[in-house]
């Protein structure tokens, strides 16, 4: 199963990063960046795991929130989240869930390192406040 292609821009930076959420199998999330041609991104992906045939079907995944971003240019090929999105550049994804106790134990922590040609690189931060109730 495909989450993403293109023949024109740049996949990298791969992540997966299992959710354990109390059922028998988890959630799956897929985290990427795209760019090129005017277009540097970094998207993600869910799947609440089944461990059947189902899991690699791209119609059975879902965007992290529960609803799919519009892409402009060059869509995925599952529901997807656009965690970042610029012009030009190219950038770098990494994340991880806090854990330990409390309100916010199960928020994702979402960092994207831009690089731009010729300008000011950057690293951004982003926490995904994670439902318990919806699993995303």
């Amino acid at each position: 199963m495909q989450l993403d292609t293109s023949s024109s821009r740049t996949l990298e930076q791969a992540v997966a990063y299992w959710v354990n959420d109390g059922s028998a199998d988890g959630i799956l999330i897929a985290a990427w960046t795209k760019h090129g041609s005017s277009l540097n991104e970094a998207r993600a992906s869910m799947r609440k795991l089944t461990l059947t045939a189902a899991d690699g079907v791209a119609g059975n995944w879902v965007a992290l929130d529960g609803s799919a971003d519009t892409f402009a240019t060059d869509a995925p090929a599952v529901e997807a989240d656009k965690i970042y999105s610029d012009d030009g550049g190219s950038s770098a994804l990494s994340l991880i869930r806090r854990g330990g106790n409390g309100s916010h134990k199960d928020d994702l922590y979402v960092f994207v390192g831009e690089e731009e040609d010729n300008s000011g690189d950057t690293v951004n931060a982003y926490r995904a406040s994670w439902n318990s109730l919806n699993g995303d």
